[in-house]
């Protein structure tokens, strides 16, 4: 095997090895090894306000972690971040422009930007189809 392609399987399999959980109305997240099936759990104080029936959530290639939308938000994209020791903290990023739950997230571009696709209107249940286009970096 050539040095490149070792490289490239080893930068994959640190990728695809460890994932974020976001469990529904909680206040915590855990960081899940596939390889080693060990957990760490952090606390995420106010978390639990987004992630009501219908949210979303999506970890960037950077591992960066993203929630948006569920019942019970005010139809914000929120940006979890280490903080100290076992505790995340929740940034508020942009205002969603239409507060959406049972929608998806789509990474585009690495870190670049997050696409909010579909979903329900909070306040009147109709379909949406509309997206919404964050880029990180403004947001």
């Amino acid at each position: 095997m050539s040095g490149i392609q070792h490289s490239v399987e080893t930068l994959f399999d640190a990728l695809t090895s460890q994932s974020f959980i976001v469990p529904k109305e909680k206040d915590k997240v855990v960081n899940m090894n596939w390889k080693t099936k060990e957990t760490r759990s952090f606390e995420a104080p106010g978390l639990s306000q987004l992630t009501g029936p219908g949210y979303f959530s999506i970890e960037t290639e950077g591992r960066r972690l993203f929630v948006t939308g569920g019942r019970g938000s005010e139809g914000r994209l929120a940006e979890l971040r280490k903080w100290e020791g076992s505790i995340m903290s929740l940034e508020m990023r942009a205002d969603m422009l239409i507060g959406r739950k049972s929608h998806c997230l789509n990474k585009l571009e690495g870190d670049r930007i997050i696409l909010a696709t579909g979903g329900t209107r909070k306040d009147t249940k109709d379909k949406i189809n509309s997206c919404e286009i964050y880029e990180l970096e403004k947001n």
